[in-house]
């Protein structure tokens, strides 16, 4: 087990990572959503960002880049479908 004051180092000097045996992303709203499953990982940009990978993605073939970004117009109000939800299981 990770000691929390070392994950709380890491993500202060923006160098947190790691690696999960499996990650799902699902799309929350609309009749079938869509779902992502494999393994992945998760990491801190230099910038504080944390960006997730997941490889290979499934269903193959499936482009993760083609999920719309959430930069919209302000003010307008987004769709249920246009929402995702990401979980992650870390290796310990």
């Amino acid at each position: 087990m990770i000691k929390p004051e070392k994950i709380a180092d890491e993500l202060f000097q923006r160098r947190w990572a790691v690696d999960c045996p499996e990650m799902k992303l699902v799309q929350l709203g609309g009749f079938g959503s869509t779902r992502y499953i494999g393994p992945g990982s998760l990491q801190q940009q230099s910038d504080g960002i944390v960006t997730y990978k997941l490889y290979p993605p499934s269903p193959p073939g499936v482009d993760l880049l083609a999920i719309p970004k959430m930069t919209g117009l302000a003010g307008r109000l987004l769709e249920d479908d246009e929402f995702y939800q990401l979980g992650a299981c870390p290796r310990n």
